[in-house]
């Protein structure tokens, strides 16, 4: 089905509120750049990958990767080129995963916590995460056309990340023993478990067989934060039949 505007704003706008709860990145800026990139959720990539945002796959991508046209700016010159982008098995994965790449990169610091939706569009350009110049100015015009601040008035200090207690349970009530059960709420995760939290998960081995973990590079080098384990424990929950 094609989306109109409104229809996919209701569909993805709840998706980048409970994910605010974890990354802090403002739901409105989230929702902008998925507006623009995947075209209202219309666009090949979003149809055929479930990519709401058109991030490279680049080489220490270990996921899905789809291949088609897209538009760079190189010295202010409009230049049509073939890439290869993220995929995903779903809208939510992808918003995970655009977090997981926000969070896990020291230059968007400006970006992750910003209150402000025009300092965090302008941060995010800023950063580098797209070469259109105009690229802030349309996040901001999308903001306030549709009034995506009204998502930003959830509360992003709730101590309660549903989806990820829902994960957590899920996975316990399959018969795992996890010792964890205070990862039930966001702000008490320990970095320090996630080694033995994956064994308890069956380790990266069999994680990667099974397709929860697809960075390699991130989960054997322990450069992973928090929304990166977050998403581990939700894709994984989510294959549990």
């Amino acid at each position: 089905m094609a989306y109109t505007r409104k229809q996919f704003i209701a569909k993805v706008g709840p998706m980048a509120q409970k994910d605010a709860k974890t990354s802090k990145i403002l739901p409105s800026l989230t929702i902008a750049q998925a507006i623009l990139e995947s075209d209202n959720g219309n666009s090949e990539l979003t149809v055929q990958a479930n990519a709401l945002f058109g991030i490279k796959a680049t080489s220490s991508w270990r996921g899905k990767v789809w291949a088609g046209a897209t538009v760079e700016y190189y010295d202010g010159t409009r230049t049509n080129i073939i890439a290869g982008f993220r995929a995903y098995d779903s809208w939510q994965e992808s918003i995970l995963d655009h977090s997981a790449f926000l969070t896990g990169a020291s230059r968007y610091k400006a970006v992750v916590g910003e209150k402000d939706y025009k300092k965090a569009c302008k941060a995010i350009q800023a950063a580098g995460y797209a070469t259109d110049p105009q690229y802030a100015n349309k996040l901001i015009s999308l903001i306030e056309t549709n009034n995506l601040t009204e998502y930003d008035k959830e509360d992003l200090t709730s101590t309660i990340d549903e989806p990820l207690y829902q994960a957590v349970s899920k996975i316990i009530k399959s018969g795992i023993q996890l010792d964890f059960n205070s990862w039930k709420r966001v702000d008490l995760m320990n970095l320090k478990n996630v080694p033995a939290l994956l064994n308890k998960l069956g380790g990266i081995e069999k994680l990667i067989q099974n397709k929860v973990i697809t960075d390699t590079t991130l989960w054997r080098g322990r450069k992973y934060n928090t929304n990166h384990v977050r998403a581990l424990l939700i894709k994984y929950a989510s294959m549990i039949k």
